[in-house]
């Protein structure tokens, strides 16, 4: 069973990704939905790549999802890594002035 929505958000560590991401997961469970998670990390402590990925759906999400329907780039590394995995019809947030 496919997940009925998968984001994710990317960065560089220290510009709150985790802290974003864990605040989401939160909000999806307790509003009734089952979720899946999978965090990347940089090696680096602080500027590395880092990203939160999310997977919600009505009935249990088992595994990642290999679509992503949306994308919250806060890098333009972040595109550049995800650009593969988004569906047709994905919605991509970004600052365009950043980068």
């Amino acid at each position: 069973m496919q997940p009925t929505l998968t984001w994710r958000l990317g960065g560089l560590s220290g510009e709150g990704v985790d802290a974003a991401g864990d605040v989401m997961a939160r909000t999806v469970a307790r509003s009734g939905f089952h979720l899946y998670t999978y965090r990347e990390f940089s090696t680096q402590i602080r500027g590395g790549y880092t990203s939160y990925e999310l997977s919600m759906g009505p009935r249990p999400v088992m595994a990642r999802s290999d679509d992503l329907d949306l994308l919250v780039a806060l890098t333009r590394e972040t595109i550049e890594r995800s650009l593969a995995d988004l569906t047709r019809d994905a919605v991509l947030i970004h600052d365009s002035s950043g980068f």
